[in-house]
């Protein structure tokens, strides 16, 4: 088969010896299915109510499987593992919250998980009529 998924530790990062073949397959699109669903098993584990975006995601640099496949006889496949967990770390905490405060000062931005708070930080053209700090149910798109 031309899309071999192999996995790396984060725990022992380029310790070729920690390395090991978690499947073949034959197209692309399940392959990458393959590796993504490797790094949601452990975000799914790291995850706990509170944390912000960057803690599943350190977390994951530090003890997470880092997937990735090797092409063989076909064009390269194109996988960060390590790109695919970020995105998921920040779309996972979105979806945990539903309130929202409003902050004017970029240095306050950051995203929360599972029951906390998200702090946005907005352009002065953006900003709601919110009081900093201020609860708000989270706007709609």
């Amino acid at each position: 088969m031309p899309y071999v998924v192999m996995v790396d530790d984060n725990l022992h990062y380029m310790d070729e010896d920690e390395r090991y073949q978690d499947g073949e397959f034959e197209d692309p699109d399940i392959a990458t299915g393959h590796c993504r669903r490797i790094v949601d098993e452990y975000l799914a584990s790291a995850l706990k109510p509170g944390m912000t975006a960057a803690e599943p995601w350190e977390s994951y640099m530090a003890f997470g499987e880092d997937p990735f496949i090797v092409s063989k006889g076909v064009p390269p496949v194109s996988f960060s593992a390590w790109g695919y967990a970020k995105d998921r770390c920040a779309a996972l905490c979105r979806q945990a919250h539903d309130v929202l405060i409003v902050d004017p000062d970029p240095a306050n931005a950051h995203l929360g998980c599972g029951g906390g708070v998200d702090r946005v930080a907005l352009d002065p053209s953006q900003q709601l009529p919110i009081a900093v700090g201020e609860r708000s149910k989270r706007p709609g798109p």
